[in-house]
């Protein structure tokens, strides 16, 4: 999510109305005077009646969004300067702190309790800027006596600084050639992390960045990817009480940044660190809760109303819910065909989530995003056996991302862009009326589909939204498609469980103005710790996904082995959707080009029993200690569990994935 966000240049923000699923103008105001839905049709309904109604059958169904606001209040920015002593006040989104000392008798910094120290342990003894010196120092003389100290995280004495213990966490992974930024994250997530298990409420981040890597591209970034890693660390998961789901809490009562600068502009420069961060990680905290959540807890109806929930106090985020399924069959038929079995549970059936931004200032860029939200998949029919079943609530991460990238869009609002999302939210159940391969469907574009596997049912959950957004942008500024989704099995066997596959089609991959096509984002990523690896679509991929049999179809879903046993089997699902959607037909040479960018997240988004990453790219394998419980055996019977393996459409990867966080 990072990396789109990123990748888009924030700036400021209105917004004003979205489409329905017939493509009808719905203006959707969510204001602080305006709140929840207006109800514009029996189709797409408003969402506080729609709770209201099924509050008392929906387990966790107060979905307390205005809770999340109210505590997302987490980073302060601690900054230090030589020419001032006068506390200055950043807002964005409640009081940032702004501190010029380190001294305890100063207000700025009296109300942290630990210091945490992130940096290489070769600049230890290489020397800094006064402000940071003294810490630095400090760890090298611990490792006079214990040399692991140098390369060790762990809690040391620091008389007359706040909370007279500092924790070091070293980044050791930054100085070989392959090294990258996230070196920064990890040791900034480990040394929170540890400061919270000494009992820490309010640390106290420090990042010293050597010259040496400050002034290479590559690290540019290492300071707000720093304090993005101490935020994850914060993280915690939603919780379930006396029947309503209570989201936005913290292990820490706040997060200090503390960023050296002897200059008014350093200081404002620390600030909109401070501000970035904290937006940023507000929409990842979104992002992990929808994608962390159990089956039940979010479920399809619940993770629509989470969405309106969080969203109904923004000013340019605008939100719409279709929720009947007669509507869902006829207006997106491939999707209605996936929910078939479920549709009939109340609190299992589908549900469409559609989401805009609109910036202020001319539009000059329009982003159209489809995320899948498969909220939890048996397989259907080519059911998951021998146990690859179990983790499954998190299919839904592509919706999750999307969800999550409005949340950051709402409080960074950049100027000059539009963003129109949509979810699929749907639970890929067995049962009587489940759909079957050999089944030929007739998908909203008009093509004929023959489904080959019904354990691929997310590239159906999100064709028929693609088309759709097809058709909206030709009255969009400068459209660009995409479609996030943990989509293949095979994108973790052929990348490893760290990283996103970015994929453009012809369009996207000509136009090198496309500020979130595979080369941008590949770029963006690497800046931000959020890295990807980019795929092509070749012409076998198309082949692939061909008819068998044209007298009776137009395309073949699938085929019916498992994605990690299938050569390019995450290449083919991509052009499959653009098969069926119709973006065949708006190809580079094509009159009406339109770009089109699919990413792969399933090896990124962080599969069960480790934390939801809210990421396209993360390193589950690194030792973070456990400061929280992700599973209902608690942190030692997890760790001590069998491998588990990353299965998602086509079948299991057998690559074995680190039991614990």
């Amino acid at each position: 999510m990072s990396k789109i966000a990123g990748a888009l240049c924030f700036r400021g923000v209105r917004g004003s109305r979205i489409l329905d699923a017939e493509g009808r103008r719905v203006v959707c105001q969510a204001s602080r005077h305006k709140t929840g839905l207006q109800r514009q049709s029996q189709e797409l309904r408003g969402f506080n009646s729609f709770f209201a109604k099924f509050r008392p059958q929906v387990p966790g169904a107060n979905l307390l969004g205005s809770k999340a606001r109210e505590q997302r209040r987490y980073l302060r920015t601690a900054t230090c300067s030589q020419e001032s002593e006068e506390e200055a006040l950043f807002e964005a989104e409640g009081l940032l702190r702004l501190s010029t000392t380190l001294d305890t008798t100063k207000p700025e910094s009296a109300g942290y309790d630990c210091v945490v120290l992130v940096c290489p342990p070769e600049a230890l003894k290489s020397g800094c800027q006064s402000t940071l010196k003294p810490l630095l120092e400090a760890v090298d003389a611990y490792s006079a006596i214990d040399a692991a100290a140098r390369t060790t995280c762990a809690v040391h004495p620091l008389p007359g600084y706040p909370g007279g213990r500092l924790v070091y966490s070293p980044a050791s992974a930054t100085t070989r050639d392959f090294d990258d930024v996230r070196g920064f994250a990890e040791a900034a997530q480990v040394g929170v992390a540890r400061a919270i298990a000494a009992g820490s409420r309010c640390p106290l981040l420090a990042v010293h960045v050597p010259d040496a890597l400050s002034s290479s591209e590559k690290f540019s970034k290492a300071v707000e990817v720093a304090a993005l890693g101490g935020l994850e660390a914060t993280y915690l998961t939603p919780q379930v009480a006396g029947g309503s789901f209570l989201c936005g809490k913290r292990a820490v009562d706040y997060l200090g940044l503390l960023v050296p600068t002897e200059t008014s502009e350093g200081e404002q420069m620390a600030a909109e660190i401070c501000r970035w961060c904290s937006c940023v990680e507000h929409g990842r905290s979104v992002a992990r809760d929808v994608a962390g959540g159990d089956p039940e807890l979010m479920s399809a109806p619940n993770v629509a109303s989470y969405a309106v929930n969080t969203f109904e106090s923004s000013e340019c985020v605008n939100v719409g819910v279709l929720e009947s399924t007669d509507a869902i069959e006829l207006t997106y038929p491939l999707l209605g065909a996936v929910a078939r079995a479920s549709k009939k549970i109340a609190r299992h059936a589908p549900r469409v989530i559609d989401l805009e931004y609109v910036g202020e200032g001319e539009i000059e860029k329009t982003i159209m995003i489809v995320g899948k939200g498969v909220t939890y998949d048996t397989g259907g029919a080519d059911l998951k056996v021998g146990g690859s079943m179990a983790g499954m609530h998190r299919d839904k991460g592509g919706a999750a991302a999307t969800l999550g990238l409005f949340a950051a869009l709402a409080e960074l609002r950049p100027r000059g862009i539009k963003v129109i999302g949509k979810c699929a939210m749907v639970r890929n159940s067995i049962g009587s009326d489940s759909f079957v391969s050999d089944e030929v469907l007739l998908s909203r574009s008009g093509r004929r589909v023959r489904i080959g596997n019904t354990d691929a049912e997310g590239r159906l959950a999100m064709a028929d939204l693609l088309c759709h957004m097809r058709e909206m942008a030709a009255n969009e500024v400068n459209p660009h498609l995409l479609t996030v989704a943990t989509l293949t099995g095979h994108v973790v066997r052929a990348y490893g469980p760290n990283y996103t596959a970015v994929m453009d089609n012809s369009t996207a991959s000509q136009e090198s103005s496309c500020v979130v096509g595979a080369a941008s984002l590949a770029k963006v990523g690497e800046e931000w710790g959020d890295p990807c690896e980019i795929s092509t679509i070749r012409r076998e991929d198309f082949k692939f996904v061909s008819a068998r049999y044209p007298m009776q179809e137009d395309l073949l879903q699938s085929n019916n082995a498992a994605t990690v046993n299938t050569p390019r089997g995450h290449q083919f699902p991509a052009a499959f959707m653009i098969e069926v959607s119709g973006l065949h037909e708006h190809g580079y040479n094509s009159s009406e080009p339109l770009p089109y960018t699919h990413l792969d997240v399933a090896g990124s988004a962080g599969s069960y029993p480790s934390p939801p990453t809210a990421k396209t790219g993360d390193d589950p394998a690194r030792e973070i200690p456990q400061t929280r419980c992700y599973s209902s055996k608690g942190p030692a019977d997890a760790a001590a569990g069998a491998e588990d393996f990353v299965e998602l459409e086509g079948g299991a990867a057998t690559l074995p994935i680190r039991s614990g966080p």
